[in-house]
Order: C-alpha cells, then structure tokens, then sequence
C-alpha cells in the first residue's frame, strides 16, 4: 500500500522549506572545510566536523525525537541549524588566521 501522498508531498515541502535556508551555511562549510584542509590544517576541520555532527546533530536529534516527541521536520531544523553552526566555526576559523601558522 502506497504512503497517503499529500501527507508526503506536505513533509517533503516543510522540509525542502527548511533546506532552502541551510544553503549559504552548507556552502560555507563546504568552501571554507575545503580551503583549510589544503592549507593543511586538517586537525582543526576534523574536531570542528567531528564535534559538531556528534554534539549537534546527534544530540539535537535525539533531544527533539525522543525529549521533545518533535516530528520530521523538526529533525531537518536541528540538521540545518548544525550546518549552519559547522560552517559559522570553520569561517570563524579561516577568518582566525590560525591555519597561516601551519607548515605543509
């Protein structure tokens, strides 16, 4: 039996919803991740991707399904808000000047 489609078809609009707002934030940790490892410094981007998929995502996650009882899009928040938050640290990084002391 086929799920109800206009309960689909309105999930996966609140949630395209959502991810329509991630986008700059996605990018920048993708760029910014990008650039720091191939200036080598690699150990910050694994802690920062690391900690964040583990504190945020994970976390938040289980947070808002099993505290919260919060629904699917609610999930799609806390995994947009933890890439935003990923790609505000490795800017913030980039823009620290850390990575310019690094000898490849």
């Amino acid at each position: 039996m086929l799920p109800n489609q206009p309960a689909v078809a309105d999930q996966t609009a609140r949630c395209l919803f959502v991810t329509g707002f991630i986008q700059a934030g996605f990018a920048a940790s993708m760029i910014f991740s990008g650039a720091l490892r191939g200036a080598g410094d690699t150990v910050v981007v694994m802690t920062i991707n690391i900690l964040s998929t583990i504190v945020l995502r994970l976390a938040g996650v289980l947070i808002v399904v099993f505290v919260m009882h919060k629904g699917l899009t609610a999930v799609w928040v806390v995994l947009a808000g933890e890439l935003f938050v990923r790609g505000l640290l490795v800017w913030l990084r980039f823009e620290q000047g850390g990575w310019r002391r690094i000898e490849v």
